[in-house]
């Protein structure tokens, strides 16, 4: 499915490349450094500001990049952002073959009101209509490259998820491994397991435990694969932890921030993708992921695990254990 053709020009954040906060950088006096990244086993040719680079399979390039604006083209897609001196020592890399991106772009500067003027044309105000009366949404939409969806209406039905309350910040939605079953119907959080997928394993149309693999619901987390995310409290919280999660568990400690800071998040079980799981980056449990991986482990155990929020999930019955089945061990009633 090609995103970019589905939804409205009022996305101004839609592109098929993507560029994703990751990896440390350097800064001069007029630039930054970025890292271009070609994991595929073929040799690719980048264009930017119409000059072609040529990067090797299975490699990359550091690349600096001029404060202003730049475009870069790879395979037909185009993309434009802008390379700005940023407040922290982090920025991104470009990944060029990842497609069906929906880019979250940040922008860098030291002065409020130069972002302020500087972001409002990116923004991405959708009109939309609630409960009949017109409504504006600011609503960066997040798609990872390995997600196939199968509703052509998936946004609209997200919208009017996100637009039931002022005070839903996240909308995820059902993803499925390629084989039909559930992969995502949403996460439950805790202690010792960090964060384990509800009805992981059941077909598309299993009712699950009480109706929860097929009614959308109020939940603790859900997996940035595909969410909806209300840019102000994106932003508000700080979006994701890029040094500290590089790739792990930065969605849910996105969501545990999001709800410690107020806000609902709601699984839309409406809307189904199939998802290949950690098809561009590869599987965590590979021997050369593994130390990154149990470093993230660690670190959210070390922030949250002394948190109400994290400690007893408010979507899960204390009742069970959050541990793989889920709904299925009763706990200790001593323990509860």
């Amino acid at each position: 499915m090609n995103v970019m053709k589905k939804l409205k020009p009022t996305l101004t954040l839609i592109c098929s490349l993507t560029l994703v906060g990751c990896f440390d950088s350097t800064f001069s006096n007029s630039s930054v450094d970025r890292w271009i990244d070609n994991p595929t086993a073929n040799e690719i040719k980048v264009t930017i500001d119409d000059k072609e680079l040529t990067i090797p399979a299975k490699s990359g390039i550091k690349y600096a990049f001029e404060y202003g604006k730049h475009t870069l083209k790879y395979n037909g897609d185009s993309l434009t952002f802008m390379a700005k001196p940023s407040i922290s020592n982090n920025t991104g890399f470009i990944n060029p073959t990842q497609s069906n991106y929906i880019l979250l772009s940040t922008f860098y500067t030291n002065s409020d009101k130069v972002y302020e003027e500087m972001i409002k044309p990116y923004l991405n105000i959708i009109q939309v209509s609630v409960n009949g009366e017109p409504a504006e949404m600011e609503l960066p939409v997040q798609i990872i490259n390995d997600v196939f969806i199968e509703n052509e209406d998936w946004l609209e039905i997200m919208l009017n998820e996100a637009g039931f309350a002022d005070d839903i910040a996240i909308v995820g939605a059902k993803l499925l491994y390629p084989n039909g079953r559930i992969q995502h119907g949403g996460i439950i959080v805790g202690p010792g397991e960090v964060a384990q997928h509800m009805n992981r394993g059941m077909t598309k149309n299993d009712f699950g435990y009480v109706g929860r693999s097929v009614l959308s619901q109020e939940l603790t987390a859900v997996t940035a694969a595909m969410m909806l995310v209300k840019a102000s409290v994106f932003h508000e919280v700080d979006g994701f932890d890029e040094i500290n999660l590089k790739i792990a568990y930065n969605d849910v400690d996105l969501c545990l921030k999001v709800r410690e800071a107020g806000y609902r998040i709601i699984i839309c079980m409406d809307v189904i993708a199939t998802h290949h799981e950690s098809y561009s980056r590869g599987s965590d449990d590979r021997p050369e992921h593994q130390e990154r991986f149990i470093y993230e482990m660690e670190f959210m155990e070390k922030k949250w695990g002394e948190k109400t929020v994290y400690k007893n999930d408010s979507a899960y019955s204390p009742h069970f254990k959050v541990k793989p089945q889920l709904f299925y061990e009763l706990t200790d009633p001593a323990k509860i």
